[in-house]
C-alpha cells in the first residue's frame, strides 16, 4: 500500500515539503535543523534534519537510529486515522 495514496489521493514529496514549510508549528524545528547542519554540534538524543527537502526527526533508541518524517499539521489527522484503521 502506498501511504501517500492512503492519506489524500496523491500527495507528492514536493507537496509534503511545501506543507511542512508553511506550517508555523514546524518553524522551530527547521531552524534547529539548519543550525545543526551549519555547526558541528554534538549528537543529541533527538535532532532534526532536512533531507531531500523534507524535515525529519532522528532519535537514538536502544542503540539504533530511528528516523521519522515530520508530519505537517494539515495532514496529522489523516495520518492518525490511517494509523488507527490499520491496526
Amino acid at each position: 500500500m502506498k501511504v501517500a495514496e492512503s492519506i489524500d489521493g496523491n500527495v507528492s514529496t514536493e507537496e509534503i515539503s511545501n506543507l511542512q514549510r508553511q506550517d508555523s508549528t514546524l518553524q522551530k524545528w527547521f531552524e534547529e535543523a539548519e543550525r545543526d547542519q551549519k555547526e558541528d554540534s554534538p549528537m543529541r538524543e533527538v535532532r532534526f534534519e532536512v533531507k531531500n527537502s523534507l524535515l525529519w526527526r532522528k532519535k537514538e533508541s536502544e542503540k539504533r537510529m530511528i528516523t521519522q518524517l515530520v508530519v505537517p499539521s494539515q495532514l496529522r489527522e489523516k495520518v492518525m486515522k490511517l494509523a488507527t484503521t490499520a491496526l
